[in-house]
């Protein structure tokens, strides 16, 4: 049942602006959705303390231009959640500075997303306009967010802090446009994400401090192989040897178990250097043919003893040393049901930053974009994503036992987007976490597309759920 919600609503213009021009930007809000107070942010705290002060406050950045409707249409989402205490929407960027070329589009979706709690650590990502409730303003003020010097910032804690008192609603319409100049040039717009961590002196790649636990779990590395060779850095290897390699290099803070699932119908005498090196830390599950990633995946995670179990392909290296550190870390977060890496091709190109659903199917999101920081800079830290792929999905045991393990009725394809979709339907959040890299040399071993029996499935189990994907809906 949705709640019917107050239309009273105080204003604060970020940026400074004098009396007069904040009581001019109160009278145009006040004509489009009934808005009740102008205030300079200086005087936010002030606001608050007044007896007649609104339960609901609109954070806006003084060059943003409102749609008809704003104010009504944030409150109509936030009555769609039960404990709805903020609210954001998508915004149009001006590519052209109010003045349209003959035949060129004069606006640009901003295509921001549902609210990531994971990405709002990094990046003051919503835009430019926030709808949020007195008391997640009053945390943001308390907080020490000083908001006569960094209005943009307390709009963006209070969003934070709207996030811990409840939930924050995300409407999917553009409802305000903002110049080009305020995000930046239009070849430079994909940056504008990053203002944050460049502040922070953060740069990418590699640029994100690495994640920290005060104990760290015992974790369980699983991958199915067949022990195949293909060529990698210009040469014939054996697959499961470069992986193995890396990761034990990159690994030695963790010491991981590794349990490799092997097929009985040929010879797995390959793993013989792997047992001597590791001893105990190597399991070996062999299983029978035909091939089932799904069923070699289950096989090997219920014969693994760790607390975190990191699913892997054969066919993997590791760019950064941290790679495994922050993904379990990630998953070690209560609400966190699923972690997976940037994974890129042998080229530097992205394989995968991420799941991406539309109401044709599933996609790798930014596959075959330069490594960068994306999209208003949504590569550039970690995120809330809708799913990650199989190739490295990494997660606390005791979530995999609840969902249930891989359907094993997708052999091959889909698998990873039927197990995140049971995973957020269970409730859990489900974490990019692009400051953790790897080599990819995908499907060099196997062969490639969804059988006919896979599509069909798809269609059937998931085909109905899947779009418009809320993480990138115009995407």
């Amino acid at each position: 049942m949705e709640r019917a919600l107050t239309q009273d609503v105080g204003l604060i213009v970020a940026g400074g602006l004098s009396d007069v021009g904040a009581r001019a930007a109160a009278a145009a809000f006040t004509r489009l959705a009934g808005v009740r107070h102008g205030t300079d942010p200086a005087a936010a705290s002030d606001a608050l303390a007044q007896p007649d002060a609104p339960d609901w406050w609109l954070l806006v950045d003084r060059a943003a231009q409102p749609a008809p409707g704003l104010v009504s249409t944030l409150l109509a989402e936030l009555g769609r959640l039960p404990d709805g205490t903020g609210a954001y929407s998508d915004f149009y960027l001006d590519l052209t500075g109010g003045v349209a070329a003959a035949g060129a589009a004069a606006l640009a979706r901003a295509d921001v997303g549902a609210w990531s709690k994971e990405r709002a650590r990094w990046q003051d990502y919503t835009g430019s306009v926030a709808l949020v409730r007195s008391e997640a303003l009053r945390a943001a003020i308390d907080e020490g967010v000083d908001p006569a010097a960094a209005s943009s910032s307390l709009r963006h804690r209070a969003l934070v802090q709207s996030a811990l008192l409840g939930s924050v609603a995300y409407a999917r319409e553009p409802l305000y446009t903002v110049p080009r100049d305020v995000i930046g040039p239009v070849g430079a717009a994909e940056r504008a994400g990053m203002l944050t961590l460049q502040r922070a002196g953060f740069t990418l790649p590699g640029g994100l401090p690495p994640r920290q636990l005060a104990q760290w779990p015992g974790v369980s590395i699983v991958i199915p192989t067949r022990g195949g060779r293909a060529r990698v850095g210009g040469r014939t290897r054996r697959l499961i040897d470069v992986t193995m390699r890396s990761f034990i290099d990159t690994t030695r803070q963790l010491q991981p178990e590794f349990v490799l699932v092997v097929d009985d119908d040929v010879p797995y005498d390959y793993v013989d250097p792997w047992q001597g090196e590791l001893g105990d830390r190597l399991r070996i599950v062999a299983t029978s043919p035909p091939f089932n990633f799904s069923a070699k995946v289950n096989a090997g995670i219920a014969a693994a003893s760790g607390d975190v179990v990191a699913i892997m392909n054969d066919d993997m290296s590791a760019i950064t040393d941290t790679w495994l550190d922050n993904l379990v870390a990630a998953a070690c977060e209560p609400d966190v049901g699923a972690v997976g890496a940037m994974l890129l091709l042998e080229s530097g190109d992205i394989q995968h930053a991420g799941h991406h659903y539309t109401a044709t199917g599933p996609y790798l999101l930014d596959v075959g974009r330069p490594l960068g920081p994306g999209p208003r800079g949504r590569n550039a830290c970690d995120r809330d994503v809708t799913g990650v792929t199989a190739a490295c999905l990494v997660q606390r045991k005791e979530v995999w036992d609840q969902v249930g393990g891989l359907a094993e009725e997708f052999p091959v394809s889909f698998n990873d987007v039927d197990y995140c979709e049971r995973i957020a339907l269970a409730g859990y959040r489900i974490v990019q976490c692009n400051s953790s890299r790897l080599f990819h040399y995908e499907s060099r071993t196997r062969r490639r597309g969804a059988t006919e029996d896979e599509i069909e499935l798809f269609v059937q189990r998931l085909g109905h759920r899947l779009a418009p994907d809320p993480m990138t809906p115009y995407e």
